[in-house]
């Protein structure tokens, strides 16, 4: 048994026999079909895409039909059509043109300014041969393979991670991929280990060897012993081997709604975050109120009465959802983020706000404001609460003036600013993870620097801290030598991935 490092992009352990993907080389055929002919095959290659894509879309979780969505949304690009036209009227055959208008929106999503528009690069790959294969009429054969196997590539397109977990792949391995492509997201909902390792490794596997891909500690083992036998094929986390004070009252947090079910299901107290840019991060268009609310609905009915923590949309840097990304009215001049960022567009926030305010009838919701830096900003969204309040109907104007609304302090700043925040905010979520990433702390092995600690212990000794609730979220609340700190210092609520909340033995 031989162990490699990699990196893993799911957090799940699985074993296989190796699977080498193969790729048809592109060959350019020569026609000698009209303009009119060539539009009308294009047209036809769309509608076949198009087509095939809506058919996986009916018996796809939303995750997954949302990815799926984006890559229709892609075919049918009125850009792309009217590039390829160009080229083929130029007298390039539609291979060759579709090539091109690969090259030609390649380039311009490089030039995209955050990593998320980047990462389309590979659905437009996946959209583009899927094309190409429809005009060829040469699709990818299915394999017949009955025992599990882990699928080997330099890349993995959304289309094939769909396909490949039909056919009974238990892993991807690949030599390029990221956390935050729709691969990615694809393999987590449909429970595929995903594991990225250097070429060279690669190239000391042979078709058929058993591999196990380990997610935990991020290894690619080449011929695993009958000890490997052993490993629990499914999600691991390391905090299963920990113990944590009994003190400790662990709150779930949601990314997608796919998440949902099994948050409701489990014995958590309830959700500390909802991350709601990620609930809306594909829609092509601004969400507006009735979407928001349904959503949100949905969210606080399923976990009542636990209660619901909202956070506002948290956009910035290299976090930008697809309606956002040019729109001229939410600018980024100065490197704004967070709640100062969305109040660039008040309409908005308040549109966000009022579905929070709708969502909350039950009375099991709370709104957590990100990234705050100065009191205006939580004054500012205590006065569109108030105007709220006073356009609504008379029954609901008293559950939105009950509503808490908090702040997360993620800044050094903040910090040293937030307990003059009190008089305007109900409780604090202790954001870690921008902490830590301020600090330049290596996650893996620390938890922080003494002046880090230096600053939180006098944030919570604070006089005016001590009458109002300070929760803490991201990497230190899931570090159990950071939660027996907090505990002694009276901190006793910590927010973090649900998963991993039900792993810890207390």
């Amino acid at each position: 048994m031989i162990a490699y490092p990699g990196i893993s992009l799911t957090n799940l352990t699985r074993k296989g026999q190796a699977h080498f993907i193969q790729r048809k080389a592109l060959t350019f055929i020569e026609s000698t079909v009209s303009f009119e002919e060539k539009r009308a095959i294009f047209a036809c290659a769309v509608a076949r895409v198009q087509s095939e894509l809506s058919q996986q879309m009916h018996s796809a979780n939303p995750e997954t039909q949302a990815i799926l969505a984006v890559e229709m949304a892609m075919a049918g690009d009125l850009l792309l059509r009217e590039f390829v036209e160009k080229k083929i009227s130029e007298g390039m055959t539609l291979l060759e043109a579709l090539s091109q208008a690969n090259t030609h929106f390649q380039a311009s999503i490089n030039a995209g300014s955050s990593d998320y528009i980047r990462e389309r690069k590979q659905d437009l790959d996946d959209v583009i041969c899927s094309l190409i294969c429809s005009i060829k009429e040469a699709p990818e054969p299915d394999f017949e393979i009955s025992d599990p196997f882990i699928a080997i590539a330099d890349q993995f397109y959304p289309s094939e991670v769909i396909r490949l977990s039909h056919q009974n792949a238990a892993g991807l391995l690949a030599t390029s991929g990221s956390l935050m492509s729709h691969s990615t997201v694809l393999a987590n909902s449909l429970k595929l280990a995903y594991m990225i390792v250097d070429k060279p490794l690669i190239q000391k596997i042979q078709e058929g060897d058993q591999l196990v891909l380990d997610g935990e500690h991020h290894q690619l083992i080449i011929h695993p012993n009958p000890s490997t036998d052993k490993i629990s094929f499914t999600d691991t986390h390391i905090y299963a081997k920990i113990n944590v004070p009994s003190q400790a009252s662990f709150w779930a947090v949601l990314n997608i709604l796919d998440e949902l079910e099994d948050i409701a299901l489990s014995t958590t107290n309830g959700i500390g975050l909802v991350r709601t840019e990620y609930l809306f991060y594909d829609d092509l268009l601004i969400p507006d109120e009735n979407r928001q609310t349904e959503v949100y609905q949905t969210i606080a009915r399923a976990m009542y009465p636990r209660s619901v923590t909202f956070r506002t949309f948290d956009f910035g840097f290299d976090k930008k959802a697809r309606w956002l990304c040019d729109r001229e009215e939410i600018p980024e001049q100065n490197k704004k983020r967070g709640i100062s960022l969305a109040l660039a567009n008040i309409s908005l926030v308040k549109t966000q706000l009022k579905a929070l305010c709708l969502a909350a009838s039950r009375g099991n919701i709370r709104i957590l404001l990100p990234y705050v830096q100065n009191k205006k900003a939580i004054q500012t969204v205590r006065r569109l609460l108030k105007e709220i309040a006073k356009e609504s109907p008379e029954e609901m104007k008293e559950w939105i003036s009950k509503i808490p609304l908090g702040v997360m302090i993620e800044s050094r700043s903040a910090i040293q600013r937030s307990a003059a925040w009190v008089p305007w905010v109900d409780f604090f979520s202790l954001g870690t993870n921008d902490l830590l990433r301020n600090e330049r702390i290596d996650q893996k092995e620390k938890i922080g620097s003494t002046l880090l600690w230096n600053r939180i212990y006098s944030l919570i000794q604070d006089e005016r801290m001590k009458n109002i609730p300070l929760e803490v979220c991201g990497i230190l609340a899931e570090n159990p030598k950071a939660i027996t700190r907090f505990i002694d210092w009276g901190i006793k609520t910590f927010v973090i991935p649900w998963t991993k909340s039900s792993k810890l033995k207390r």
